[in-house]
């Protein structure tokens, strides 16, 4: 699946997190809230703004969202409209929807209607949003503005290359820091380390470095 196309729907601080982090990797994206004045922070990007008062079926798809590849339901207060959002989002046969849960009883209930569970916070959003935009990446986690260790799986490509034919040092200027296998790290990696398709490296690198290699990656598949 193409995960191109996104719906966020509550547009509080991990909505507006997310929103702004996806659209930073132009992807396509439709915010929804019934307050005009949150949509408003958001009227010079290219996102589609929709402000609707009453969620329902027929509003969610005259938005777009039966179109969307992913919908994450930020709404924080109001347990009962999260709820019947993502009730809602399903039944248009969105096949993955994602929803902010306050507790562990609300994420049950959430599980239990099929809707993915999240417990955000501001940088969750981020890692959220890196992950759903990349089809290798396990994790990405900043050290500060300029400086990101990734996670992510080797490819098929690379499959039965050593770390030195790889030459991702050379080629996007990050750096091995691990690599796991069947769980378990190894720290230790040689040029002749062989890699393996399936496992995970952890490399660090500037912001520009890993947004080049997760661009790689991403026209992989």
């Amino acid at each position: 699946m193409k995960k191109n196309t996104f719906a966020i729907i509550g547009l509080g601080r991990f909505g507006m997190s997310l929103a702004q982090t996806l659209l930073k990797e132009d992807k396509d994206v439709i915010v929804i809230d019934n307050d005009m004045e949150k949509l408003k922070a958001l009227k010079n990007t290219p996102a589609v703004l929709c402000c609707i008062e009453n969620i329902s079926v027929e509003t969610l798809r005259e938005s777009g969202v039966a179109d969307c590849d992913v919908v994450i339901i930020g709404i924080g207060g109001d347990l009962e409209a999260n709820i019947l959002a993502a009730m809602d989002s399903l039944e248009l046969g969105v096949k993955k929807v994602l929803s902010k849960a306050n507790n562990e009883e609300h994420a049950r209930i959430l599980e239990k209607i099929g809707a993915e569970v999240v417990f955000p916070e501001v940088q969750t959003a981020k890692k959220l949003a890196m992950k759903l935009c990349n089809n290798f990446v396990q994790d990405i986690v900043p050290f500060s503005d300029d400086f990101f260790i990734m996670q992510f799986l080797v490819p098929q490509e690379l499959d039965g290359k050593t770390v030195l034919e790889a030459d991702l040092r050379k080629k996007y200027e990050v750096n091995i820091v691990a690599m796991i296998i069947d769980g378990k790290a190894r720290a230790i990696i040689k040029p002749e380390t062989v890699l393996k398709s399936g496992d995970s490296l952890l490399v660090s690198g500037t912001s520009r470095n890993i947004k080049s290699l997760r661009k790689a990656l991403n026209a992989i598949n």
